[in-house]
């Protein structure tokens, strides 16, 4: 099965793809390490890794995002890249998660292997003993930068057949004490059907619940003219007239909405409340991150744990984070 089956429209448009860059798929042991020990061959040092960011940055060669000339650069033992014609200064990381970081990035790649090779995930104190940095704080904001690099858009929609529904999840209540720690929060998921089994899926945090907000949900994760199954529920009525084949599951004999025979759905619905009570620090403001987390990771369920490891370095390599690395940069061992 090729590895791009799953990921339409996965790589960011300016990157290509794999198979008019290279006519090929990706290789183990060229484009991404398969063991630990792989790893440190392959990014030795930190010139190692600037020339495979270069790499993934533009991969059928350098091009000045200001005259757009394609000559080979000046470069320097920083990574700065200079245009031949105008001068155009570049640094590797612009335009990545990596950008304005004083973390070096052999402890970023490290921190992205541990990210993709753990299944459930790394935690903040491995985030933390690997990066070097002081505080769980800088661990924190170094693992959610990764979260958001993995909801990087332009996924295809799901198409065909497609179940719908909402799921109540368990999350921190921020300041509570007492036995009154935790609060319900709705889960919007969407599941393609592929031949049969499980294919691609999409979910999303749903602060308010209501009609408006599902149809909003499904308009965007959902192919126009798909047949849609959801549990009948009023606020799914406006799919029809949102042009969906809307079709209504069935119920099993106990008869009670919560046992509709949906088997997909509720088989996911039950792995992503898993996820999510064995991940520590879910509230209702960071929900989101660890939902495209476990989306990012399901979507792939199928690769290699050193082809994941390519996918984000991919995407954090075309994802800037928005907050800056003021708070890092100053926690950095």
């Amino acid at each position: 099965m090729p590895y791009d089956e799953f990921d339409d429209q996965f790589i960011p448009p300016r990157s290509g793809s794999f198979r008019l860059i290279e006519t090929r798929l990706p290789e183990a042991g060229v484009d991404f390490p398969r063991t630990r020990s792989e790893l440190e061959g392959m990014f030795p040092n930190e010139s190692a890794c600037r020339t495979y960011l270069e790499r993934l940055r533009w991969p059928r060669g350098f091009v000045c995002g200001s005259c757009d000339n394609t000559s080979a650069p000046w470069r320097s033992g920083t990574g700065l890249m200079a245009c031949t014609r105008c001068r155009w200064l570049v640094a590797v990381t612009n335009g990545s998660t990596f950008h304005g970081s004083c973390v070096p990035l052999m402890r970023w790649f490290r921190a992205i292997w541990e990210v993709t090779d753990q299944e459930a995930g790394a935690s903040i104190t491995t985030m933390q003993r690997v990066l070097r940095v002081r505080g769980q704080q800088a661990a924190i904001e170094c693992l959610d930068a990764l979260r958001k690099a993995m909801a990087l858009p332009a996924q295809r929609q799901l198409r065909r057949s497609v179940e719908v529904a909402k799921t109540y999840v368990e999350v921190e209540r921020r300041g509570a004490l007492g036995r009154r720690t935790t609060q319900k929060a709705v889960v919007a998921v969407a599941v393609e059907r592929e031949r049969g089994d499980q294919g691609l899926m999409r979910a999303k945090y749903l602060p308010k619940v209501n009609g408006g907000s599902m149809v909003r949900f499904v308009s965007s994760a959902v192919e126009v003219g798909a047949t849609v199954h959801t549990p009948p529920w009023n606020g799914y009525a406006a799919l029809g007239h949102a042009g969906f084949n809307h079709r209504i599951g069935i119920q099993a004999p106990m008869g009670d909405i919560g046992h509709i025979v949906m088997p997909d759905l509720q088989q996911i619905s039950s792995l992503l409340r898993l996820w999510l009570w064995s991940s520590p620090n879910v509230s209702t403001e960071n929900l989101q991150r660890y939902v495209d987390e476990f989306t990012f990771r399901f979507n792939r369920r199928s690769y290699p744990r050193g082809l994941l490891f390519y996918r984000l370095m991919i995407l954090a390599t075309h994802f800037e984070t928005d907050n800056g690395w003021a708070g890092i940069d100053k926690a950095t061992g």
